[in-house]
């Protein structure tokens, strides 16, 4: 949910991706914000979502490291 250095996605860009294509951070930004009501509607219906991203702008739902929820 958010771009380094140019890139489209966290693991680079697809090869049809042109320089500058794709969602913006400002974008992204935006869509974080419709998580929140997303993570509500979750949570009233007892679903639980860990986000286990290393590097994320996403924070409507609980961050954990993946290695902390192995026994889970």
């Amino acid at each position: 949910m958010k771009t380094d250095a140019g890139k489209v996605h966290f693991f680079g860009n697809h090869p049809y991706h042109k320089q500058g294509q794709g969602p913006t951070n400002e974008v992204m930004s935006r869509w974080c914000k419709n998580f929140v009501q997303l993570a509500y509607d979750l949570k009233t219906q007892g679903v639980e979502v860990i986000n286990c991203t290393r590097s994320t702008a996403l924070t409507a739902f609980r961050i954990a490291p993946l290695e902390d929820l192995r026994s889970c």
